[in-house]
């Protein structure tokens, strides 16, 4: 169904070209008596160009010698304003509707990700365009000059950090779907299976470690690359989901791994809307890392290639150190839990054997997908409680399908409730003796809001190194063809950081940051979602069974036809 807006747009496009037909008539009429008047102001414009030609050896080229807007007067191909008004009418009418057809895809998937992620670069695009139009109006009115470009070339550098700003949250969303398809799968993994790969994995990266701090033995692979990477999030994940179910007193069939990929997504909505902090933070670090980059130079005061390498691989060792600190926050959790720090081995087996809650298998998943359920455990049972099957109807059916795997809020509001039916083989007891994790022990700084706060600055710095590159140095890549080399490797480093980097740190923070406190809201999100399933689900079964109705009338009516 196409928007209200797209019909606005269409409409006003489609009234437009017949009243550009009736003014081309009238002006096709007026042709004759014009004729004389174009010639002289074609000998006019010609006259003045000539003597403005004399005047321009003094300065800078005048407003008059450019095309301008508000000198074309009348004097200009009708039928050529016709057909590209045309053009840009029917590109309109096609964007338009592309995105509304977006839009509602957005609408009916629910994808709360996806639409704020559109939303925060239609908001850039708008305020850049409105930048845009008013340097297109100034650029013939005001007199050109050292200070005008320099404003314009800002202009540029502001724009493409929007633009790598966007690309950036659209990447790390796009990077940390894999890593939530592992926590999907290793949600139904054995303790058994998990710790035969991770002991494989250890295996293969034990040499490449080193003591720290007296806390055993960190892997140099913090990117563990290849297979290494499944089984490290496998081993992460049923980490903070068995802290998680433990500290916060839940049933073992919360689907931990859904509600680990909502924080996830929230942490990077979180980031489309950069901070005054973020921003200002921007601006004092470029003042300081000014005096650096023409220390650098070679050029006494501009910015050169070196420096900004120099720029970059700051960047970079930025970026891996705000790494190295969330895998020591791993390590400080695993240690606060009674494991061995300097096996890493034995550090897993003790922290998993101690805290272990079973998931559920495929088998019992498959059996909640088709309604089959079992009441949950009261507040006092065990897991050796019987429990009896009950049937359900379609209806009951129906809303612990929409319902899977998400979280509800208590009537205090402190905890979070499955709506999933129950069926853990080994839950959790209740009250366990296990330490609690706080920000202190999760995180290596104090404060946990730093961490993101230090990827939105990252993030900047990211956006400015690129877009200040793409503007001034491909605009220089055309004077020597050596520089074309420097074009291509400069960019490499930032890149790498934000792949690598970005790519391990924001599920890592995700999981402690669910160890160490709950998300009221994404569980409201959750809740929110899940009721919105349950009412589609309700329509289409509402609508299927007028199907059934109609087609029920019609074969009564085809047997009464037949029996008559």
């Amino acid at each position: 169904m196409i928007s209200p807006g797209a019909w606005t747009t269409s409409m006003k496009l489609l009234l437009l070209f017949p009243l550009l037909l009736l003014s081309r008539t009238a002006f096709a009429a007026e042709g004759e008596t014009s004729d004389h008047a174009s010639d002289h102001a074609s000998d006019h414009v010609s006259d003045h160009t000539s003597d403005h030609t004399s005047h321009h050896t003094s300065h800078h080229a005048s407003d008059h010698d450019e095309p301008s807007v508000f000198a074309l007067g009348e004097y200009f191909d009708y039928d050529t304003f016709v057909v590209l008004v045309s053009i840009v009418g029917g590109c309109a009418i096609v964007i338009e509707l592309a995105l509304s057809k977006y839009e509602q895809w957005l609408k009916s998937e629910g994808d709360t990700f996806q639409s704020t992620l559109y939303e925060k670069i239609v908001r850039e695009l708008m305020t850049l365009g409105v930048v845009s139009f008013a340097l297109y109006l100034l650029h013939p009115v005001v007199e050109e000059g050292d200070l005008f470009l320099v404003f314009e070339f800002s202009h540029y550098v502001i724009f493409f950090i929007a633009i790598f700003t966007v690309l950036q949250l659209v990447m790390l969303g796009a990077s940390t779907y894999p890593i939530k398809r592992r926590w999907d799968i290793a949600a139904y993994k054995s303790k058994e299976e998990l710790l035969e790969g991770y002991r494989a994995m250890i295996a293969r990266t034990h040499k490449w470690s080193i003591p720290m701090f007296g806390l055993g033995r960190v892997s140099l692979d913090v990117f563990h690359w290849g297979s290494n990477w499944k089984w490290t999030d496998a081993v992460q994940y049923h980490l903070a989901r068995s802290v998680f179910i433990r500290q916060h007193r839940q049933n073992a069939n919360f689907d931990f791994a859904r509600y680990a990929c909502m924080v996830t997504d929230r942490q990077i909505l979180g980031m489309a809307n950069v901070s005054l902090v973020s921003w200002l933070a921007l601006l004092v670090f470029r003042w300081v890392s000014y005096g650096l980059q023409v220390g650098l130079s070679r050029d006494g005061g501009t910015v050169s290639f070196r420096a900004w390498f120099v720029f970059g691989i700051v960047l970079c060792l930025l970026e891996l150190s705000l790494l190295f600190a969330c895998m020591l926050g791993v390590r400080r959790v695993c240690i606060k839990l009674g494991a061995d720090p300097q096996d890493p081995v034995k550090t897993v087996d003790a922290v998993l054997e101690r805290i272990w809650v079973a998931p559920m298998t495929h088998v019992q998943h498959a059996a909640s997908m088709h309604g089959i359920v079992r009441p949950a455990l009261d507040e006092g049972a065990t897991a050796d409680t019987p429990r009896n099957s009950c049937a359900v109807d379609a209806d009951q059916a129906a809303v612990v399908h929409g319902s899977e795997g998400s979280g509800g809020l208590e009537a205090g509001g402190s905890a979070v409730r499955s709506t999933m039916p129950d069926f853990a083989v080994e839950m959790p007891v209740r009250g366990a003796n296990i330490p609690e994790i706080t920000m202190r022990d999760a995180f290596v700084l104090p404060i946990g809001k730093a961490y993101k706060q230090a990827i939105e600055i990252l993030m900047l710095l990211n956006s400015y190194y690129l877009a200040f590159y793409a503007v001034y140095f491909i605009s220089r890549a055309s004077k020597s063809d050596t520089e074309w080399v420097w074009i291509i490797v400069l960019p490499l480093p930032i890149l790498a950081g934000v792949l690598m980097a970005y790519r391990r740190v924001l599920p890592l923070i995700a999981l402690l940051s669910t160890i160490v406190m709950m998300q009221p809201t994404d569980v409201a999100d959750v809740e929110q979602e899940a009721e919105e399933l349950n009412k589609l689900r309700r329509k289409l079964v509402m609508r299927v069974e007028d199907v059934l109705e109609q087609e029920f009338k019609a074969s009564l009516r085809r047997e009464r036809r037949d029996t008559c």
